[in-house]
């Protein structure tokens, strides 16, 4: 797996079980650090485009029908919740 899908993973985790707030950039910037990916440009992404990304990206989930997470859109199919991941991953092959 690349740096991307540790960090992917380490941040779920710690979401899951309370302990990281996905919205302190602090706490994003250690998970960053923590798998290897601080020195990406990934910093600079948080501090100036990732609120305005993440507004963009939650009103267009608004109006697709999303009204929990987690949420995941595939070829503009929406599928609410975890149970649909084994679907989602066979769609995305």
């Amino acid at each position: 797996t690349g740096r991307g899908d540790v960090y992917v993973e380490d941040v779920f985790e710690h979401i899951w079980a309370a302990e990281l707030d996905p919205s302190s950039q602090a706490e994003v910037s250690a998970a960053l650090a923590r798998a290897g990916c601080a020195s990406d440009g990934f910093e600079d992404y948080l501090a100036n485009e990732a609120e305005t990304a993440l507004r963009c990206h939650a009103d267009e989930a608004l109006e697709l029908g999303a009204v929990d997470v987690p949420a995941y859109v595939i070829a503009d199919d929406l599928f609410v919740g975890r149970e649909h991941l084994p679907t989602i991953r066979s769609l995305l092959k």
